[in-house]
């Protein structure tokens, strides 16, 4: 959806359920393996097992964590719109990827820092 964001200035709703699966998945991170810094190393399984108040501190830190991520994917995009376009028209081609395809992309993107 950052791409969309990127060349449409908007994402529709096919691209917010990407979001809602990477939520889950880093609060699931921070609930199950102790990855929060908010709450603490505490790993637990079970969600009936936490208080309220720790459950309210994982979900705000991970939406953080996840809105961190977006703007920041956004940014990496927006500074390399043209490398974007390119793989957008080239995608659009071949209607699939070929390991040699990504490998040439890989390639390109190794001169992008992006953390």
């Amino acid at each position: 959806i950052a791409a969309e964001k990127v060349i449409f200035g908007e994402y529709d709703s096919g691209g917010a359920s990407d979001l809602d699966t990477i939520s889950r998945k880093i609060f699931q991170a921070y609930m199950s393996l102790g990855f929060s810094s908010t709450v603490g190393p505490i790993a637990t399984q079970s969600i009936d097992k936490m208080s309220e108040k720790r459950l309210i501190a994982l979900e705000e830190e991970s939406t953080e964590l996840v809105n961190k991520l977006f703007l920041k994917t956004v940014d990496l995009l927006t500074n390399n719109k043209q490398l974007l376009l390119k793989c957008a028209d080239e995608l659009f081609v071949l209607r699939s990827l070929s390991g040699d395809v990504i490998e040439r992309w890989r390639n390109e993107l190794k001169n992008i820092n992006i953390l």
